[in-house]
């Protein structure tokens, strides 16, 4: 297979500080690869998805399979893959894994995307409709608000869910602010992303939007909120170099878009 350089990705030799961390960013750190699942039947009806478990699309498919080419042209040697418990991103990992090839592929329901509660399945007018629109809005955009939660009784509560059997119920929501979120994040990063890192491991994430951006803001020195649209779009792949230096990288069907043909030396990213 042939590959060629890709716009916006080279090897960054800077050095800092990963500033919520705590550890010392250096380009003997691994690369963490960053990729958002491809797109499901939900996203195309704008529905809030959360921990609600659409498949992918047959273009879904394609973008993952796009983003897999995308990452192998950079040259990066991914060896372990970790996603969410999510079917859309577990899906994601597997269309991308024949090109990024990596042995070591794990799960972790930290992962998945932010749970919002009784929203879920509903689409943006369908929510406004039945909760007012200043309650959505406050619901999204809030640190601290928790849409309406799924009660602990009902049978869509993830307690109920055969793939968390071995997580503790008391640690399974039923709805989650964004603070919710990101806690849960860090914790998966402190405790297993970040060591990786640390010891030299080149790490693929595949999970969604807002939990990207959240480790995101961990890994890179970039300010991440400066970056609205980063991972908006499915089939997003976005590499943080071993100085926390963040690169986004085309998706299928952005303008920048071309099929992989080729690979130097100049653009990969160790």
């Amino acid at each position: 297979m042939t590959h060629h350089q890709l716009p916006g990705v080279e090897t960054d030799e800077t050095h800092g500080d990963l500033p919520t961390s705590g550890a010392r960013a250096t380009t003997d750190r691994g690369t963490l690869v960053l990729l958002r699942h491809g797109r499901t039947q939900w996203n195309d009806e704008s529905r809030f998805t959360g921990w609600a478990d659409p498949s992918l699309s047959e273009l879904g498919t394609r973008e993952a399979a796009w983003a897999g080419e995308v990452i192998a042209s950079c040259g990066v040697r991914v060896s372990v893959v970790i996603a969410s418990f999510a079917s859309r991103a577990l899906q994601t990992a597997t269309f991308a894994m024949p090109v990024t090839s990596a042995p070591d592929r794990r799960r972790d329901w930290r992962l998945n995307e932010r749970h919002f509660g009784l929203l879920q399945g509903l689409d943006r007018s369908a929510a406004i409709d039945r909760y007012g629109k200043a309650s959505v809005r406050q619901w999204r955009r809030d640190r601290d608000a928790v849409p309406p939660a799924i009660p602990k009784d009902d049978a869509r509560h993830p307690r109920y869910d055969p793939r968390y059997a071995g997580v503790a119920p008391a640690e399974l929501p039923g709805a989650e602010s964004k603070a919710d979120h990101e806690r849960r994040i860090r914790a998966c990063w402190l405790d297993t992303i970040d060591p990786l890192l640390v010891n030299g491991v080149a790490v693929l994430v595949v999970a969604h939007c807002h939990s990207l951006r959240a480790l995101a803001r961990l890994a890179a020195t970039r300010d991440v909120d400066e970056s609205p649209t980063l991972f908006a779009a499915t089939g997003s792949v976005a590499i943080v170099t071993g100085s926390g230096a963040l690169r986004e990288l085309p998706t299928l069907e952005g303008p920048s878009a071309e099929a992989p043909r080729g690979r130097t030396a100049a653009n990969r990213v160790q």
